[in-house]
């Protein structure tokens, strides 16, 4: 399976290689760091068959963005009981949690896209410690459901991380 993958500040091929369960791609939205503003718009822009999922606040930046997800998972702590009300209203698939869990919004958010390949931003909030947290989380993830090899990638001014089993190769 091949496909062209497009970022605001590049496009690249993916060639599918085996391991990897999905040749579908979607967007995870996490609650840590804003993407630059306009990113998230840009992006869904040039890849307008992606489906997109978040993890409590990461509903914020979509809606900032006017991107209405697919679904929304957590316990509302971040984004308010409002803004998952208002995206219940729009027609997304919300799934509430309460507080006291034992995984967090991410893990959560992680479980909900077994099944797909993803580019994940916001995750990285300021605290190392967090970081950490959500890089283990997404690891793990990618060991116990099968994902295959990871590969981080750093752009302008947030991480996004790549979790199939996949050869990039650069679009010129």
């Amino acid at each position: 399976m091949n496909r062209i993958f497009r970022l605001p500040q590049l496009s690249f091929y993916v060639d599918y290689f085996g391991n990897s369960k999905s040749n579908e791609f979607c967007l995870a939205v996490a609650g840590g760091r804003r993407p630059a503003l306009g990113w998230l718009k840009n992006f869904i822009s040039l890849n307008k068959d992606l489906e997109t999922y978040c993890a409590d606040k990461g509903l914020l930046y979509c809606f900032e963005n006017k991107i209405i997800p697919k679904c929304v998972v957590g316990d509302a702590d971040s984004a308010g009981l409002e803004a998952f009300e208002k995206a219940h209203s729009l027609g997304v698939a919300v799934k509430t949690y309460l507080t006291e869990k034992d995984d967090t919004d991410l893990q959560i958010l992680l479980k909900e896209i077994i099944d797909k390949d993803f580019v994940i931003t916001g995750i990285f909030g300021g605290r190392l410690d967090h970081l950490y947290s959500n890089i283990f989380s997404i690891m793990s993830d990618s060991q116990v459901h099968g994902r295959g090899e990871f590969d981080i990638r750093y752009w302008i001014n947030y991480l996004i991380i790549f979790i199939p089993c996949f050869i990039l190769k650069y679009q010129t």
